[in-house]
């Protein structure tokens, strides 16, 4: 299935519940591509799918005296918590044989924790596309760099026509597309609302694993 395909499908659905540009009296092709991609969007930021998962084995390599590193470029978002303050990020040095759970803190509480010595990171956050971590990275063990190991959503550009659709059940971005739609234009009613939220259970049951499950009364 491609997304060209979404659109052949989404054009006459959209057009039946009449959401259409009154100029013209047909549904405008670029503006549902728009909303496609703001579907895929909302749903990825709302669930953690298999498919847009990265496990990035090289994420960042500290330098002692060091608190902050960019990002990787495919970076989209966080997993949701498996655990209290667990995030998919692990720290690894050359004498550990395993990498063990740096702890998510948010922005704010971060930059009030007080000053320690350089010494291995137990804690990490986000701000503007850089990575955080505290304390203060040391040189490990033999006056090597820790490496820091993500499990992340990966970030999701606008897919052209003809790329693949890679959810488990495109019915979902349809229905959670027309539901945008109905919503901007003011003709949302409940059966919009139940194919949505039937879709999106759909959806999950679907794929082979789901990390976090978000209330479907909630827009991404």
């Amino acid at each position: 299935m491609k997304y060209k395909n979404l659109l052949d499908m989404l054009i006459p659905r959209v057009e039946r519940l009449g959401l259409i540009d009154t100029s013209t009296g047909r549904a405008d092709a670029a503006e549902l591509e728009l909303y496609l991609y703001q579907s895929l969007l909302d749903i990825l930021d709302a669930f953690d799918f298999e498919a847009y998962t990265i496990i990035d084995d090289n994420m960042a390599i500290t330098q002692a005296g060091t608190r902050n590193y960019a990002l990787p470029t495919r970076f989209g978002r966080l997993i949701y918590p498996r655990v209290m303050g667990k995030r998919g990020i692990f720290l690894q040095d050359v004498t550990d044989a395993e990498a063990f759970d740096l702890e998510f803190v948010d922005p704010n509480t971060f930059m009030k924790r007080p000053s320690l010595a350089n010494r291995r990171p137990t804690h990490f956050t986000i701000s503007q596309r850089q990575l955080y971590l505290y304390p203060t990275p040391d040189a490990a063990a033999g006056g090597s760099a820790y490496t820091v190991i993500g499990a992340y959503i990966e970030r999701v550009e606008r897919p052209e026509p003809d790329d693949d659709v890679i959810l488990p059940n495109p019915a979902a971005l349809i229905h959670n597309t027309i539901y945008l739609i109905a919503s901007d234009t003011g003709k949302l009613n409940n059966v919009l609302i139940q194919q949505r939220n039937e879709s999106l259970q759909n959806l999950l049951a679907s794929q082979t694993r789901n990390v976090h499950l978000m209330s479907l009364g909630r827009k991404g």
